[in-house]
């Protein structure tokens, strides 16, 4: 989440604000900040053209920026919550302490996704579904322990919650007609149930066919 934007930067001038959660750069998904910071590296010279994809609000917005080349890294004009490229801290946790920032921290991730997740609807969201290959791009290419289970307990959280979906022959399908039967007392026809799960998944065959699609377009075509 951008903290504050440099007000002489190109990022500043061309409409980036605070509060704008950065989620891509040049196509490729950086939910975390180390994330973006890798994107980063790979740009070469003093500066460079970069598209930025980002949240405003429930908005998906991209921009056109320059980064630029600082002392060996590149940056593009603004000051990232938690570590930066001016200054970072060190802060030691006792073991209960870990647990309670760690489920804190898990705690905002899932509202964050669940939050964001009705943009998979709109044009640009569904542009931006990603499979298998959005999957590997989350991970960097030298091995990072903690990006390692950063990334998969992010993954976690994902599966969960498109888990609990009520979508039938998921578990949110299941807890739909749990709760019919709760209410009504009776289960639910078996023709209807044996139809939802023919349904369920078609829909989810559908989704897997289409993440993995937008990643081969743009592997090959962007």
């Amino acid at each position: 989440i951008v903290d504050s934007v440099m007000p002489h930067r190109d990022a500043f001038k061309k409409g980036l604000m605070p509060g704008d959660s950065i989620v891509s750069v040049n196509g490729k998904s950086t939910p975390f900040f180390n994330n973006l910071q890798e994107e980063l590296a790979e740009l070469e010279g003093d500066s460079a053209l970069v598209n930025i994809g980002f949240y405003r609000g429930d908005s998906l917005q991209e921009l056109e920026i320059w980064a630029h080349n600082k002392d060996g890294r590149f940056t593009v004009g603004f000051f990232p919550k938690g570590p930066t490229f001016i200054q970072s801290e060190k802060i030691s946790y006792s073991f209960l302490e870990s647990v309670n920032r760690g489920i804190k921290r898990s705690g905002w991730a899932m509202y964050d996704y669940a939050a964001q997740l009705p943009l998979i609807f709109t044009a640009k969201g569904a542009q931006n579904v990603g499979g298998f290959g959005a999957i590997g791009s989350l991970f960097p290419p030298k091995w990072d322990w903690q990006v390692f289970w950063l990334n998969t307990a992010f993954i976690s959280f994902v599966l969960a919650i498109m888990n609990i979906l009520p979508i039938p022959a998921l578990d949110g399908g299941h807890i739909v007609f749990l709760l019919y039967e709760m209410i009504t007392g009776k289960e639910a026809p078996q023709k209807v149930l044996e139809y939802a799960q023919v349904v369920g998944f078609v829909l989810i065959i559908f989704l897997f066919l289409y993440a993995n699609g937008n990643d081969v377009y743009r592997a090959f075509f962007k």
